[in-house]
């Protein structure tokens, strides 16, 4: 009498299962193990001598007039008048936040670097904007500038100052112009070229404050500095705290994402935590000291360092706003601001472990080389898309030994199964027939598992490189071939205003060969029933950005060539694969051509 499929003792059914479904399913729960799990990380370097902010005072700024009424422009640089801060417009007293309006009339200041066009208000003393010059909205073209300030008329802009119960919004801050003296109130930067921006003002309570902006002409990195000097100790007994806020709507990318790399990010000089924007409840909630904390998605993030050591740190949720707070001496106290992509290597010159930021979680030592590795590839190419191919193929040629091990063992399970549906047949007592598969298995040499150890043993590599091109900032906007324009979002030709996923159904059909050529020990009923899974995850790969599905389109095609050497035994499964390997890339070359 056979036995029930489903009832097979465990080491048979699991040679049996599609090297596709061991993979991917075992992937899936990985993932959510490896890189949603909290990590830990070595204490910060500390920041060298270029990171730290630009010090003032170099004999080239002048302050106002402390006794000067509030708004009256600055006394003349050697001659030259600095920028007027007396508003355009009235500046009105309604309303806990001033109007965009309001602002605009009061005067700005713009900063303009290699990499960063930034806006500073006078006033309130905010940024806001804060433009990546080479990163753009969309792939329309002339579209603007990527502005990394959300914001909604009414609402407060990043880096107010908070003391006691005041805060500096509607403070108007007089500019301090250092030499040379700007034009129009326009400054820009090149290079190692450094600038400080300075600007004073006061509370309504005769507390002065000072904002000291440091910038250099390239990198995303800028010098902060808050100093507040009054007439009384007790007025300063309150600590400053410096905060960045963000707007993050229930229909926002940022907020939607079910990915988990949207939301807070704090280190604490051993300990990276994140906890995604949907999760974080209304109200105040302390994270302890850091020496970091940011306002994070997927590809870019605002991050306040603290370059000191690490510094109390606050988040707080009202409404649509997300805001993070340093809480700092009295007297005042130092800071930094990173404003830009999530590029691992960036991230990691910054210093303070920023890199952490990129959540790679304990996959970090395979993610980090692979995208390092993929980064070289696409200046050498030219094209991420031929990166991605390159990079793929140079894994699948690394573990061809442990996919040649596994479809072995799979093989020779496949060849002994009609022994063993006899001994299933002729043995009835349960234990004994275990007995007998172990000294049938042993006879024949054959490890039951052995098929989908080197399976397991290759997942770690392959979900650090799903990792790597999943978060890799390089990939938004990369274009590979054809209709492939954006490698970080999902591909779609569109015909007759319908969007077709080429890719993904290339791929679905990928699974469904490679499937149908592995070797199993499935019945022909079984097997149908799991032709069904090539669809289920084709579909869950139409909403994947097109460089993942390019990676496992790649891989599988190289798997099928595999699998077609090992099954008609061919003495050289490298060379076999090379030539696989070899077309493939020449295929997507030729395609980059087009």
């Amino acid at each position: 009498m056979n036995m029930s499929p489903s009832k097979k003792p465990a080491s048979e059914q699991m040679p049996s299962m599609p090297l596709f479904l061991v993979f991917v399913v075992t992937l899936l729960a990985l993932y959510k193990f490896t890189i949603w799990d909290p990590y830990f990380n070595p204490a910060p370097t500390a920041p060298t001598a270029a990171q730290q902010p630009v010090a003032p005072g170099d004999g080239t700024v002048v302050v106002p007039n402390p006794t000067a009424p509030q708004g009256a422009p600055a006394a003349p640089v050697n001659g030259q008048q600095p920028i007027a801060t007396t508003p355009a417009v009235p500046v009105q007293t309604s309303g806990l936040f001033p109007s965009d309006q309001e602002v605009a009339g009061a005067g700005l200041v713009n900063v303009t670097t290699e990499t960063l066009d930034l806006n500073i208000s006078l006033l309130g003393g905010r940024i806001t904007r804060w433009d990546l010059r080479s990163f753009a909205e969309t792939l329309a073209h002339e579209s603007p500038r990527l502005n990394l300030i959300e914001h909604h008329d009414g609402a407060p802009y990043p880096f107010g100052v908070y003391l006691a119960n005041q805060d500096d919004a509607r403070v108007l801050y007089s500019l301090v112009v250092p030499e040379p003296s700007s034009v129009n109130g326009k400054i820009a930067l090149y290079g190692t070229e450094q600038r400080t921006v300075q600007l004073v003002g006061r509370f309504p309570d005769g507390v002065e404050i000072t904002k000291i902006f440091s910038f250099t002409g390239e990198g995303f990195l800028i010098g902060t500095e808050v100093q507040v000097k009054a007439t009384t100790n007790s007025a300063l007994e309150a600590p400053i705290e410096v905060e960045w806020v963000k707007l993050v709507t229930a229909d926002s990318p940022s907020f939607i994402d079910s990915y988990g790399n949207s939301g807070y990010v704090w280190y604490d000089g051993a300990r990276a935590t994140r906890q995604d924007f949907k999760s974080v409840p209304a109200g105040e909630e302390l994270l302890g000291k850091n020496l970091w904390v940011s306002l994070a998605d997927k590809y870019f993030s605002i991050s306040l360092v603290s370059p000191g050591g690490p510094i109390q740190t606050r988040a707080l949720h009202e409404e649509d706003h997300f805001r993070a707070r340093f809480l700092g001496d009295p007297s005042g106290f130092r800071q930094q601001i990173y404003g830009g992509p999530n590029s691992y290597s960036l991230l990691e010159k910054s210093g303070s472990n920023l890199e952490l930021v990129v959540n790679f979680g304990k996959l970090k030592f395979l993610s980090a080389p692979l995208l390092t590795l993929l980064n070289t590839f696409s200046k050498v190419l030219g094209n991420y898309g031929l990166a991605i191919v390159l990079l793929t193929i140079l894994v699948k040629m690394c573990v061809l030994p442990l996919t040649a091990a596994s479809f072995k063992s799979m093989k020779a399970m496949q060849d002994i199964q009609p022994e063993v549906q006899r001994l299933r047949e002729t043995t009835k007592d349960k234990a004994q027939q275990q007995q007998q598969l172990m000294e049938l298995y042993k006879k024949k040499g054959v490890n039951p598992l052995g098929g989908c150890l080197p399976i397991f043993i290759q997942l770690p590599i392959f979900l650090g490189l799903y990792s790597a091109l999943n978060l890799a900032v390089e990939l938004r906007h990369a274009p590979f071939a054809l209709w492939i324009h954006d490698l970080s979002a999902p591909e779609k030709l569109m015909v007759g205003g319908i969007g077709i996923p080429i890719m993904v159904l290339l791929l679905t059909l990928s699974m469904l060969i490679q499937q149908w050529t592995t070797p199993s020990t499935m019945d022909e009923t079984q097997k149908k029933v799991m032709l069904a899974m090539p669809l289920v995850f084709g579909y869950m790969f139409m909403n994947f950005p097109a460089g993942l599905t390019l990676y496992w389109l790649v891989s599988n095609i190289i798997s099928i060539g595999q699998t077609h050497s090992l099954r008609k035994g061919h003495r050289s499964p490298f060379l076999v694969t090379s030539g696989v390997c070899l077309m493939t890339f020449g295929l997507a070359f030729l395609l980059t051509k087009l």
